[in-house]
This record gives structure tokens, sequence and C-alpha cells, in this order.
């Protein structure tokens, strides 16, 4: 599923609005910033599901969106612009069948249980989450190191250094290192990381694999999953990437379009303006 999140206009005092983060399954906000929008399927044809509810995520426990003014977050019920609240957050990420959020204080780790207003605590303070197939992940606020969650024994483990970000596919864990000049994946095993790539301007990870930005080109590389070893797959557009097990999504550099990408053919327009993008479920 894909939707959109269209961008916000220019304030009247002339002052750029905040810049948005991508946000995962496709769905985009439309051109006045508060309405999102699912893609058909086929050619450019979307249609409203929500409206004022805030930036998607979507993934196999359904379609949410985030208020990051309120901080409120919300599921989407199935039907055109019906939104049940379900708790509030400052960050959320979507693992497997799982739901995560980081309390509004930052203080503490969530899972979603199903029902609105019904979370479990399973862990302590973090800046930020990081969920995918490999794993939830949390980067510590003393000294910003990784740590990840053994659901298992329910408990937490330092697996990694400070990064500039971290990506979650459906096997491995990836970084960013601060300096931005190498990527990193993690071995699965205590803290040992191996390089798998150069330098980067940004990473994106999901159910297709890992991409990167190249910093001089601005280009989009996707990794073959030999160390060092990417192909380039195209123009990476603005910093709006999103994916599903089947297709990259992108918003363009200038906002105006959605493109769509598949590893067995090239990029296709599908869309018009976004703001943020969302793929999975």
């Amino acid at each position: 599923m894909v939707s959109l999140r269209a961008p916000t206009p220019p304030r009247r005092s002339g002052r750029p609005p905040p810049p948005r983060q991508a946000r995962r399954g496709p769905r985009t906000p439309s051109t006045d910033g508060s309405t999102l929008l699912r893609w058909s399927g086929s050619g450019d044809t979307w249609s409203t599901i929500g409206t004022g509810v805030g930036a998607p995520y979507a993934g196999k426990p359904g379609v949410f969106a985030l208020d990051e003014k309120t901080g409120n977050v919300s599921r989407y019920n199935g039907t055109p612009n019906s939104w049940t609240r379900i708790g509030t957050a400052s960050e959320i990420a979507i693992g497997g069948s799982s739901l995560y959020a980081l309390t509004p204080a930052r203080d503490k780790v969530l899972r979603w249980n199903g029902q609105a207003g019904s979370w479990t605590t399973i862990g302590g303070p973090a800046n930020h989450i990081y969920a995918g197939g490999a794993g939830l992940f949390a980067t510590e606020p003393a000294h910003g190191h990784l740590i990840g969650y053994d659901s298992a024994k329910k408990t937490w483990t330092r697996v990694g250094n400070p990064g500039a970000h971290f990506v979650v596919g459906p096997r491995h864990l990836y970084g960013l290192n601060p300096a931005r000049d190498l990527v990193w994946q993690w071995s699965g095993s205590g803290d040992k990381w191996d390089v798998i790539g150069g330098p980067a301007r940004a990473i994106h990870g999901g159910e297709l694999g890992l991409f990167a930005v190249n910093p001089q080109t601005g280009r989009l590389w996707q990794y073959t999953g030999e160390p060092n070893v990417w192909a380039d797959i195209g123009d990476s557009g603005g910093a709006a990437v999103a994916m599903d097990d089947r297709a990259l999504y992108r918003v363009a550099a200038d906002g105006k379009s959605v493109w769509r990408w598949s590893p067995a053919g090239d990029w296709s327009r599908i869309g018009g303006p976004a703001a943020a993008i969302a793929a999975g479920g």
C-alpha cells in the first residue's frame, strides 16, 4: 500500500516550513500538507483517506499516522476519513507485525497491543527507535550507542557505536557512521560490524533491501549484497523515499511528482506533488 502526504505551502512570513522526513508504505499528503492519499496501484490515480492526522506509516500491523505537532498516533480503519486515535508518541516504527513508539518525553519505548490506548513498556529512555524484519533497535541517550531488543529475554543489549543514521531491513541492520563516509552492516552478534560501502549522503532500508544516496551526484544506489558492490538505479529525488517488498518509491527533488521503481523495470511517474511517502502492508 502506498500513501502520500503533500507539501505544506509557504508560511505567510515567507519562511519555509520545517523539512519533513519520509515515512514507511505508498501514501502521501496533498498539496495542503494535511491530506493523506492512497495510490490505486496503477497510473497516477490517488484517493483521499484522511485529513489532519499527520505523517503516514504503513506495514503489517496496518496504516498509521503521527501528528508531529500534537504527538497523536492514529490508526486507519480501512474506510476513507475513518481513523482511531491509539496513543501519543514522539516517534513510531513498524517491525514485522508490531508497532513501536517512543513516548513524547522519550523516556520509554512502547509496543502497541492492538487496541486503542493499550501499550506495553518494553524499554527505557531513547533518542530514536528503528524497527524492521531484523528487529527493534534504539539509540541510548547518554552516549548515542545503539542497543537491540531481545523479545524473548525482554532485555536490551549494546550492539553498536553512535551513527549518523540506522535502517533495518528484513534480515539485516545497517548504519551510516557519523562522518558519513562508511556504510556498515551488523553481523547479528555482539557489536561486530562489517564495512559494505563508502561515503553516502543518506541511507534508506526496508523490505526491498538497502539503498544509499551518492554524496557527490545525488544518485541512488542499491546494495547488491556483496560488500562494496552497489548498482546505480537513478536520481534519488528529495529526502522522501519509501519501499515495500515489490518496489521503491520517491518524491522528486522539486516535490512535484512521485515515482516508482522495481527491480524488474525502470522508474515510472505515479503521482503529483507530495511532501512525504510511506509504503508497506
